[in-house]
């Protein structure tokens, strides 16, 4: 320094210089003298030196300047001038002292060096530690530079601003350092931190003079506005270096913030200026504003405003306010203002400045910190922890809003790509504090503190408050105002689009406002359409028939069984489980109990048949969940405290819904379920379990992570297992570093929850275009978005963009895990793999491929909370497979013929390992169901990819840095590729692995949903669902065999049953995996199909090795129920069918012992197989292995099916194949027949291990039985026979009907009562083998009507053997409750079925035939068993008859003559008394039989099934009918008691009358005598059909011959050869029917409608059957005549009663009798009708065929015969009885009448048979005399004489008929008499004869030349007028007149035998049948003498 001066001393020479010389002379000598003890003070030292240099540089010389300048430098370095402390006097300081040495360097004076260098002396002062500065020096020095700033030239600029800022720099640090060191000097806890920061007031006036420099030319409106602005630019930067100086600490100085929220701030914002362009999206209104503003002049928005640098100042300035200000809640206000006016107030294409200055506070973590804590609340305001969220929310809403801005056409890239990176920068900085190092600084432990107190869980930061920036109550009122003003001021045109845009910000506010983002509603992005949800709904075991539990009344008792079920889950299994350590022993002891449960229930039910239907998988869930619910009760507290108000997690509802709707078979009721529910809410399940064992603080509890594992319970969605495993991984970390950790961790959770939303959308935005036109409603705006990558205008800054999106959409899914925030996740992931599914190769670029890791590595995590996210992460993974098909693909015939250096880098790819390579290269060749191959294809891998991950960042480190998308090279491609699909592969496996239940099975169903819209993706795309496959046609995806999710599915699912897993996972599992594997066999694509059937028969097999199922589960059931489900749909092809069977076959073979309850759906699908029989070994081996094992339980669950299958392949035909439709005789070879006597066996082995099982002592319960309870309906006979003619139709003639009704009876004894019928249920046992055994008799008797013809011989054999086993076990009452209900009807069905489909009979015939007898036989066998032995040879009879009341019962009152008075029988051995009780209430009161009760059902049901067979037009039918007929009754007739003998006589009678009814029918047409052959009361045609055979005809017509002529007509006709007429007929091959339509009557409406046909065939046939029965009444009626010898009636009568010397006596009652003769009668009366009408007789005699008119003459003669000999045995045997003699009968005859029997007490019945036998006899006598007169003598006067000798006669029968028709209907005449209308008719019926001959109402005429065709019925009626051809009148006379001889011999024949039965008798006996001779009597024995009869007749 001496020097210096020295040097100036000798320059400055002259006079000019003398001043100069001078006082660099004193600063000389005063610096000379300085040492030692004698030092000046320092200021005066510079003082002299300072002047000095003034001086120099004020010269102006060029030469001294630079020496001034020197010295200042060296004044500054050197020590000498510092030494000791500055004075008060701030004068006098460096500062100070150089300012006024350099007064006089300005720019306007000195050059521009100089001036720079004078400002660089002020920096080094400022850098020298010496330095001492106050305020006031500071401004003096602010002033200076910033004068030169406004005058100087850039490098002028840049010094002075330099010299500044360190100006204010050093300035800030002595206050620090002071305010330290007051800190540090006073005394402990005196001084506090504001005390302290009070050395901070003096940045105030600094800070003051900055500001009203700032806003000083706005106000004084000065001109220059280019300084203005050149100034503004310093100040803003002096300001920024001011603020970024100051201590955060400088917040405690209360004035230094008042300061700042009232002058501050608000001259930042006001020197802002107004802002170019007003964002008007954003309006505030607040009018009520208080003008607090000191300058009321002064507004915030006057100025014209900063321009870039400026503004870009003030932004940086900000944040350092945030810095110091932000823990400060009162300050928040303040900042809030400041950063509105920077981000919302200007419109969006505005702030991409502003932006870029967030994000530098977004970059720091530390301003992220001072962002998100308000470390001092505001006391005053009371401010809510949602208010430090404020600040934050307005910067995020700005960001918002730009990307909103993208779609409204602005051009607003810039801010938007701003924005983007502001996010981007966030995400990163919330990563840092998530994982990255945290220390002091980055966040203190001050806030650690704080933020852990306020938050106590990770859970509790989440922010909860409004989702956007609320308006601006929060702002200070001056701003507020200020805002308001320039609204209504500047764009007041503007206001209508302004208050529309109100209304969208207020609604935001309302709808997105006021949600938590805690669960924002995410729309689902994988919509599915509602055709696929509805399937979805549909799927779960549905298919599994649920079972049908009958509902009943007594629910108690499910409700008691839940409650011991509790009691005992409680006291027994809990304290047992929480013993065991193992989750697997847990398990295996649960099932255990829930099968010893069952056990239980099936023993109990042998004495309680009202058992609870259970199953062990239901009492297997039903533990788990109650387990569960108990376990969250107690979690809770709920068992603690039970009068505190705690929500239970579930209702009762959803109880039962969850264990019921799972999916697997459970058979328990509501009731069952509700009752368990209430006992687990009243007591603790757990209660065994100590709190240690609860929290797992001791040691971990199985049971309880079992349960954990099942409810999702745990701290995270995996298994407790690998939660376990994790954590024994963890090292051990510091405590406080956890404190920091979590603080941080809170802090990261807290913003991102509240801005979550926004970043998505910024960064949809920044990928694509955001489709919505207003920014009204996020939540819309982000659901219609759709996601492209834009082709920007700037391309590289378009990549950019896009690739820092992805970077932001990793981080924030890599945050999204560590956050605990997953359930977020799902639109991030989705926004990731659309925008990465679009790529394809062979080149991906590095953002994607960093995408495709971070959904792969982070996606089990994020989907098992979110399962949202799966869709996108099966997008990924599949388009992983895709690519690198794709890449191997391509690069194989690449790599073989341009092996060139531009391919060398894919070269490298493919040498990581040839083999691996090509193995993947040949891939598209391989066909899905190899890929087996393929699974390992990587293995190469393996070793360097321990964490894969690590090898893909390293690969994409070398790409990162560069700001475009950069394409990896293709060996780059290949390696990310290859280390991606492992990551893939891991992924499924480990969601297997690790997953909890509730997320595998959330897991599963996306899987499975997203499987299904891949297979059948054309069907369920949808207009607005998006799918995230690539759309490049089917083609490439079957070629692309593992991108097929269906893999994916089998692969997981078989992981799952093969792992350690509990069954209930299992069981859960399948009912997700099951449906779709099931749905994937139906596939139209062969190849899929195929494998998935492969994956179900794996999944089969592996279960099945893996796990035993215990005894009552059925799991194995539901593992192959897909299989019958397949089976049974209509789009199952044959190819399936086959690889299904073969699939049983395999899995029968290997792990038959394992099958149990899956037999059941095994036996269903063989069921619906069997259209094809290409199987037919293996599948008998099925059957036979099912049969030999030996596990009653098993056939108890599965035999019902097994048998419903076995018989199920009756009924088919044996042919080969579907395609062979000809089930003839031809197909009937080896095979099928062998394969049908297999059936047979195992049906019969079947039967015989239920008849084992049915002696076993405690049978297991079979299943099924509820489906079959009771056989609520018992099949019956029906006992109308269809068509059948017995209702007559008598065409008004009421006398028809009158003497019809004297034959009829009641048939109530043949009534079945349905409600007295055995029901099975009462025989059977608990277990139900009876109902399936009933079931198996009931199959087979069913196949054998539908079955085909060759098999039915086969099955009937199989039939009866097992029928006739039953006698012996189960016995004989269900045996005969399966002839009852099964065999007899199935008779029954058979013969009607063929009926209806109009079947040929010959096949069948013989089968019948075969059938009805074995079972006739088969019913014989049982009656006579079911007798016991003693009742057998028992001669007691029984008394008691049955009591009627008539009144109550119409039917009966025709049999009224039983009741009408009690007849008392003397002799009890020939007769059993009737009597009668008027009390009685019309019940049938039956007699004690020996026969029971099923076997009487049986016996009438077979004769009702007799009748109807010997009703049909069949003749072996019929024949067979009668037949049996026969058998049955004779056979078992001599064990029958009264009731049984009335039910027998009662059949016959019916079929009797049903047999006849056809002629009967056809005579009423005709009048009696009537000659006329086209009917008198009804019109008569005949119609001709051709449905007959020739051989057909040929015997009917034999037959014919055989009912309609007398034996000496036949003769001699037999003989004959057939006329023309009959060959024309069999030429003709025509059959014939009667058609009988009613008298036209004037009105012609279709007489169609009334038309009764009567086939001929049916008639003829009817007779012959008819003819037989009647060989049975006689054979009953005369086989036990007491008076009339035997020989006699045998001589008589040989042809009918050779039959009747038989061994058995038939002890028929009188009421039996009675009936037989009724039938007799009825055939009397028939033959006797048939044979008066000869016009009937002469059209029967033409279609016939006959040469004689036909006729009844033999019928008639027989039936006489019978009723005279048993009418005479009955009355000799009376008389003896009641020991009359021949006074007593002639009294009777005298005073008794016909009317009245009563006059004899006691003996009515005897009374009327005695003229039953009168008439009878009489009637035969008066026919024969009256047709002798007719030939012999003139008409007239014997017919005189005739009238004349019956007078009393017809009078008598007048009466007759008089009283019957007006007594009662309820009533008849219990008069038998048969001749009243005979008798009565000559008078009637002749003079009519004449006319009746030539009447002329004739449709058509018969005549043998069929000019016209006689049967035509539409030829139109012809006039009245109209005459018969002579040639049929000659014909008819001739026929008749023949006729009358052979009826004439046929009567005498009747005299002669009465007159011989006379003789034969004994004279006692002769002489009472003689009082009975009437005088036509007497004079037809005379006339018999007379025409040459040579018998010995007494005389008269």
């Amino acid at each position: 320094m001496e020097d210096l001066f020295l040097l100036v001393i000798k320059e400055s020479t002259g006079t000019k210089h003398n001043a100069l010389r001078q006082t660099a002379q004193i600063a000389y000598d005063k610096l000379y003298r300085q040492h030692g003890m004698h030092r000046d003070p320092s200021h005066e030292l510079r003082s002299v030196c300072f002047t000095a240099l003034q001086m120099a540089l004020d010269t102006k010389r060029p030469k001294f300047i630079t020496m001034g300048l020197n010295g200042l430098h060296r004044i500054i370095k050197d020590e000498r001038f510092y030494i000791g402390l500055e004075p008060e006097d701030d004068s006098v300081w460096l500062p100070a002292q150089l300012l006024r040495a350099t007064n006089g360097i300005l720019p306007t004076t000195s050059s521009e060096e100089t001036v720079v260098n004078v400002l660089r002396i002020f920096l080094a002062m400022a850098c020298s530690p010496a330095c001492t500065l106050n305020g006031r020096l500071l401004i003096e020095i602010l002033s200076r530079c910033g004068e030169c700033w406004e005058l100087g030239s850039r490098a002028i600029k840049a010094a002075s601003l330099a010299a500044a800022s360190q100006c204010l720099r050093t300035f800030c640090a002595f206050l620090i350092e002071e305010a330290e060191e007051v800190k540090k000097t006073a005394p402990a806890g005196l001084m506090t931190q504001t005390q302290a920061s009070a050395v901070y007031n003096e940045v105030i006036p600094v800070m003051q003079w900055l500001c009203s420099r700032l806003v000083e030319p706005n106000v004084n409106n000065s001109p220059n506005k280019k300084i203005d602005n050149n100034c503004s630019l310093y100040l803003t930067e002096c300001i920024l270096t001011l603020t970024s100086a100051l201590p955060r600490n400088v917040h405690a100085n209360p004035h230094f913030t008042s300061f700042l929220w009232q002058k501050f701030c608000p001259t930042l914002a006001a020197a802002l200026g107004s802002p170019g362009r007003v964002n008007l999206d954003k309006k505030f209104t607040y009018k009520d504003a208080l003008h607090i503003i000191e300058n009321e002049a002064r507004g915030f928005f006057t100025g014209p405003g900063l321009d870039g640098p400026q503004a870009r100042c003030v932004y940086l300035t900000g944040i350092q306010l945030l810095r110091i200000a932000g823990a400060h809640g009162s300050l928040r206000p303040m900042l809030e203002a400041l950063f509105h006016r920077m981000l919302l107030l200007p419109a969006p294409q505005n702030r991409t400045e502003p932006l870029k200055c967030v994000r530098e506070i977004f970059k720091s973590p530390e301003r992220l910190i001072d962002l998100a804590v308000i470390l001092y609340v505001d006391k005053n305001t009371g401010q809510s922890c949602s208010d430090e969220m404020a600040l934050f929310r307005l910067l995020i809403d700005a960001m918002e809003e730009c990307a909103y801005g993208v779609n409204s056409g602005v051009a607003v890239e810039a801010s938007l790509q701003a924005s983007v990176e502001c996010m981007v920068a966030l995400l990163e900085s919330l990563q840092i504090l998530c994982t990255g190092e945290l220390t002091e600084s980055m966040i203190s432990d001050q806030i650690v503190n704080v933020v852990n107190t306020r938050h106590e869980h990770l859970k509790d930061a989440d922010y909860t408050g409004p989702l956007t920036y609320q308006s601006m109550s929060r702002l200070p009122a001056p701003y507020r105002d200020a805002i308001v003003e320039l609204r209504q001021n500047v764009f007041e045109p503007s206001s209508g689009s302004e208050s529309e845009a109100d209304n969208h910000h207020e609604n935001d506010a309302a709808s997105a406002g006021s949600g938590d983002t805690e669960g924002p509603e995410d729309d689902d992005p994988s919509t599915s359409s509602d055709e696929l949800s509805r399937l979805e709904n549909r799927w779960p075991y549905s298919h599994l028939e649920a079972p049908v539990i009958p509902i009943r009344a007594d629910i108690d008792n499910d409700r008691q069984h839940a409650r011991d079920f509790a009691r005992a889950l409680r006291k027994e299994l809990v304290p047992k489980l929480l013993c065991l350590r193992s989750c697997i022993e847990v398990d295996e002891a649960m099932q255990e109990f829930a099968s010893a449960i069952c056990q239980e229930n099936s023993i109990f039910s042998d004495f309680d048949y009202n058992l609870t239907a259970i199953n062990a998988d239901g009492i297997y869930l039903a533990i788990y969940s109650a387990l569960l619910l108990t376990l969250q009760l107690e979690k809770a507290g709920y068992y603690d405290s039970p009068q505190k108000e705690i929500l239970i997690p579930m209702s009762e509802q959803q109880f039962v819904t969850s264990v019921q709707n799972t999916g697997v078979l459970v058979y328990l009721s509501s009731p069952w379920l509700c009752e368990l529910y209430q006992s687990v809410i009243v007591s603790n399940a757990l209660e065994a379990m100590s709190k240690e064992e609860m929290e797992g603080t001791t040691s971990r509890c199985a049971l309880v992570d079992m349960l954990s594992d099942a409810g999702g319970l745990g701290s995270t969605q995996m298994l407790s297992e690998w939660q376990r495993l994790q954590t024994a991984n963890v090292k051990y970390t510091d405590e406080q570093h956890n404190k920091r950790r979590d603080a941080a961790k809170k802090l990261c959770r807290r913003l991102l929850t509240c801005c979550w939303e926004s970043m998505v959308i910024v960064l949809s935005s920044g990928l694509g275009d955001l489709q919505s036109t207003s920014a009204s409603n996020k939540l819309v705006a982000l659901s219609k978005r759709t996601l492209r990558v834009k082709s920007k205008t700037n391309k590289a800054n378009g990549e950019a963009l896009y690739a820092l999106c992805l970077d932001g959409l990793h981080s924030a899914a890599t945050l999204s895990n560590n956050l605990n925030l997953q359930h977020l996740a799902g639109k991030i992931l989705n926004l990731l793999a659309s925008n990465v599914c679009q790529t394809t190769g062979p080149r991906i670029s590095a953002s994607q491929a960093l995408s495709m890791d971070v959904v792969l590595t982070g996606g089990l995590n994020l989907g098992s909370y979110s399962p949202d996210c799966w869709n996108s992460i099966f997008a990924v993974c599949r388009h992983v497979s895709q690519l690198e098909h794709e890449i191997f693909s391509m690069q194989n015939p690449s790599v073989s013929t341009s092996p060139g250096t531009s391919r060398r880098d894919m070269e490298t790819g493919e040498k990581l390992n040839s083999t691996g390579q090509n193995d993947k290269i040949n891939l598209s060749a391989i066909p899905i169901d190899d890929d087996e191959t393929c699974v390992d294809v990587y293995s190469f891998l393996q070793a360097p990819l321990q964490s894969p991950n690590t090898n893909i960042t390293s690969i994409l480190k070398v790409y990162s840095g560069t700001n475009e998308t950069v394409l990896l090279s293709q060996s780059d491609t290949s390696k990310v590729l290859c280390a991606l699909s492992h990551q893939a592969e891991n992924l499924f496996s480990d969601a297997a692995e690790r997953l909890s239940l509730p997320s595998l099975c959330q897991f599963l169903k996306n899987l499975c949903r997203a499987s299904r819209e891949q297979l059948y993706k054309n069907t369920v795309a949808r207009k607005g669902s998006r799918i995230w496959w690539p759309s490049k046609g089917w083609k490439k995806i079957t070629s692309l065999p593992m991108s097929l999710l269906l893999h994916r599915i089998g692969d997981v699912t078989l992981k799952v049953f093969r792992s350690s897993r509990p069954l209930l996972h299992v069981l859960k599992i399948w009912a997700i995996t099951g449906p779709h594997l099931m749905d994937a066999a139906c596939h139209r694509d062969r190849v899929i199909s195929k494998r998935a059937i492969e994956y179900i028969h794996d999944i089969i097999t592996s279960l099945l090795v893996e796990q035993s199922e215990l005894p009552y589960f059925h799991f194995n059931e539901a593992l192959l129920k897909p299989f019958e489900n397949l089976l049974s749909m209509d789009s199952c092809d044959v190819d399936v069918q086959d690889q299904i069977i073969a699939c049983l076959y395999e899995i029968v073979e290997a792990h038959r012992t394992e099958i149990r309850s899956g037999w059941r759906p095994l036996f269903g699908t063989l069921r619906n197989a069997r259209s094809r029989m290409l199987n037919m070994s293996n599948i008998i081996d099925i059957f036979r292995v099912f049969l030999d094992s030996d596990n009653t339980l098993v056939f108890a669950n599965a035999g019902l099916d097994c048998i419903l299958c076995l018989l199920s392949y009756l009924e088919i035909s044996g042919g080969g194949g579907s395609n062979n439709n000809t089930c003839g005789e031809e197909d009937n070879n080896f095979r099928p027949s062998e394969f049908l006597h297999e059936t047979l066996r195992f049906l019969e082995r079947c039967s015989s291990i239920l008849s084992f099982m049915f002696n076993m002592p405690k049978c297991p319960n079979f299943h099924s039985t509820y489906k079959i309870k009771g056989i609520s309906y018992t099949h019956i006979i029906d006992a109308n026979i269809p068509n059948s003619m017995e209702n007559f139709t008598y065409f008004g003639n009421d006398y028809l009907q009158t003497k019809n009704e004297q034959h009829m009876i009641s048939y109530r004894s043949l009534h079945i009562d349905k409600d007295a019928i055995v029901k099975i249920d009462e025989m059977d046992k608990p277990s139900g083998v009876l109902k399936v055994w009933f079931l198996l008799l009931d199959g087979l008797t069913n196949s054998l009507i539908v079955c085909p013809y060759s098999h039915q011989a086969p099955i009937l054999q199989t039939i009866f053997k097992l029928f006739k086993n039953l006698i012996t076990n189960p016995g004989i009452d269900f045996g005969f409750y399966c002839i009852n209900h099964l065999l007899i009807p199935m008779i029954q069905d058979w013969l009607r079925y063929i009926n209806k489909t109009g079947a040929s009979w010959q096949l069948i015939e013989k089968n019948f035939k075969h059938c009805c007898c074995m079972t006739t036989d088969l019913v014989v066998e049982f009656i006579e068993k079911s007798v016991p032995e003693t009742k057998k040879h028992g001669t007691i009879k029984t008394r008691v008859t049955q009591i009627v009341h008539p009144a109550d019962n119409v039917m009966y009152s025709k049999l009224k003559f039983v009741t009408e008075h009690v007849g008392a029988d003397s002799n009890p051995q020939q007769y059993d008394s009737s009597s009668s009780s008027e009390d009685s209430a019309g019940n049938v009161i039956e007699s004690p039989t020996k026969i029971s009760g099923s076997a009487t059902l049986a016996l009438k049901q077979m004769l009702l099934v007799l009748i109807e067979c010997s009703a049909q037009a069949q003749e072996a039918i019929a024949r067979v009918g009668v037949s049996c007929l026969k058998h049955v009754i004779l056979s078992t007739g001599m064990l029958f008691n009264e009731s049984q003998w009335m039910i027998a006589c009662s059949a016959i009678h019916r079929a009797c009358t049903v047999t006849i009814a056809p002629l009967r029918q056809l005579s009423f047409a005709f009048h009696e005598k009537s000659n006329s052959f086209y009917g008198d009361c009804a019109n008569v045609k005949v119609a001709a059909r051709r449905d007959s055979t020739l051989e057909e005809l040929t015997r009917i017509y034999a037959l014919a011959q055989q009912v309609f002529l007398a034996d000496n007509q036949r003769e001699p006709a037999s003989t004959k050869p057939l006329n023309n007429h009959l060959d024309k007929h069999l030429t003709d091959d025509r059959s014939y029917s009667f058609l009988l339509y009613p008298l036209n009557n004037g009105f012609n409406s279709n007489l169609d409608n009334f038309v009764i046909r009567i086939p001929f065939k049916n008639l003829v046939v009817g007779l012959l059957a008819n003819q037989m029965l009647l060989q049975l009444v006689a054979k009953l009626l005369l086989s036990r005549m007491k008076c009339v010898p035997q020989a006699v009636s045998t001589c008589i009568f040989d042809n009918y009663t050779t039959a009747a010397a038989t061994t058995h006596d038939y002890d028929l009652d009188f009421r039996s009798k009675e009936i037989l003769l009724r039938c007799v009668k009825q055939y009397l009366t028939s033959s006797l009708e048939f044979d008066s009408r000869p016009g009937l007789k002469f059209l029967m005699q033409k279609v016939s065929n006959i040469e004689y008119a036909a006729n009844l003459y033999k019928q008639m003669t027989s039936s006489w015969m019978i009723y005279y000999i048993a009418l005479v045995d009955s009355y000799l045997n009376d008389i003896v009885v009641y020991n009359l003699g021949p006074e007593d009968l002639n009294f009777i005859l005298e005073s008794c009448s016909r009317l009245n029997t009563t006059t004899v007490k006691k003996k009515e019945n005897f009374v009327r048979y005695l003229f039953c036998l009168q008439d009878a006899w009489n009637l035969v006598c008066e026919l024969y005399l009256s047709n002798s007169a007719m030939h012999d003598i003139e008409n007239g006067k014997l017919r005189n004489e005739e009238k004349r000798n019956l007078p009393h006669k017809l009078n008598n029968t007048k009466s007759i008929c008089i009283s019957i028709n007006g007594s009662d209907n309820s009533s008849t005449s219990s008069h038998s008499e048969t001749t009243t209308t005979d008798s009565a008719s000559p008078s009637k019926c002749l003079p009519l004869e004449d006319e009746n001959v030539t009447m002329t109402t004739l449709i058509s005429e018969f005549q043998p030349k069929c000019r016209n065709n006689p049967f035509d019925t539409n030829r139109p009626q012809k006039s009245e007028s109209e005459t018969i051809s002579p040639e049929i009148e000659q014909q008819r006379a001739t026929s008749i007149l023949k006729d009358s001889n052979y009826k004439r011999a046929a009567l005498a024949q009747l005299v002669v035998a009465s007159m011989e039965l006379l003789t034969s008798l004994p004279a006692e006996a002769d002489e009472n049948l003689k009082l009975l001779m009437t005088p036509t009597i007497r004079e037809a024995f005379r006339l018999v003498q007379l025409q040459g009869n040579e018998l010995k007749v007494n005389q008269f």
